[in-house]
């Protein structure tokens, strides 16, 4: 049913009708409380990728925004997006991050370079307190989704409210949407690294 026709059916204006029914006030809660619901299925994802040039061997690191699709009591399962967890100068076989870790919010996020070498020459990148180890299942480059596994256990560990999303059965035109992400830009990673 069309807003028109609704205001004309309860005879009523369009300005009530946006007064009532898409009140600010009304939606402050809802939006407090979604997103208070939201982040505890939320996490940001760390990816290493090593590169090579002619001259030099590199620790590349990338960063984005997954979220908990499924829980068991063993693993839980995030969904990223692939151009996350990939990058086509990475010199492992299928591009893949050589490692890749997650952090639910609220922990101390944060990774920099250790000064140190591994043993095939490239530096090592530590990370902060909360940092869980996740492993590349699978995903496509055409739909841009990729699936990581980590322990449930290390996630409930960091955060006992962790949980697997609940996804709204319907959405309508004018709801809020809230949108979590955690997008790394190079500058934001050399500042961490002074």
């Amino acid at each position: 049913e069309s807003i028109k026709q609704y205001c004309e059916d309860n005879n009523i204006d369009f300005e009530t009708f946006l007064k009532e029914y898409l009140s600010i006030t009304e939606q402050k809660e809802d939006i407090k409380d979604a997103t208070a619901k939201a982040i505890q299925s939320a996490v940001s994802v760390w990816c290493e990728f090593p590169t090579k040039d002619y001259y030099t061997k590199d620790t590349s690191v990338a960063c984005g925004a997954g979220v908990i699709y499924q829980m068991n009591s063993s693993f839980a399962y995030i969904i990223t997006n692939y151009h996350v967890v990939y990058y086509a100068d990475g010199i492992t076989s299928n591009h893949i991050a050589s490692k890749i870790h997650i952090f639910q919010y609220g922990t101390s996020e944060y990774a920099y370079e250790t000064g140190e070498y591994n043993s095939k020459g490239y530096p090592e990148i530590a990370y902060g307190d909360g940092a869980i180890e996740a492993e590349y299942v699978g995903g496509a480059l055409n739909y841009d989704i990729a699936i990581l596994k980590v322990s449930t256990a290390e996630l409930l560990k960091y955060n006992e409210h962790a949980k697997a999303i609940s996804v709204a059965q319907e959405y309508n035109l004018a709801e809020t949407a809230i949108a979590i992400g955690n997008p790394l830009l190079k500058e934001r990673f050399e500042k961490m690294n002074e």
